[in-house]
């Protein structure tokens, strides 16, 4: 599955390729960022998404999905723990 490109049914793999991609891999990078962060008292996390993390979109359940869960771990506050 290519990022922008339609697909009604994302097989699974595809499925799970665009969620590793788009949300697991920030959430590791950040992850293994914070604790520099916190040591050095300082840090910034700058994270671009897409409105499709604020609204579904026709065909784009994968893409959709990611950029939600991008859009609600900046939000939830989820790096103070």
């Amino acid at each position: 599955m290519t990022p922008g490109r339609r697909s009604p049914r994302p097989g699974a793999d595809a499925f799970h390729a665009m969620l590793t991609i788009m949300l697991e891999a920030p959430f590791r990078l950040i992850r293994g960022a914070l604790p520099h962060m916190y040591e050095r008292g300082w840090g910034r996390v700058v994270s671009i998404s897409s409105v499709h993390g604020l609204r579904a979109s026709a065909c784009k359940s994968a893409y959709v999905t990611a950029k939600t869960g991008t859009t609600l771990m900046m939000d939830g506050g989820w790096t103070a723990h």
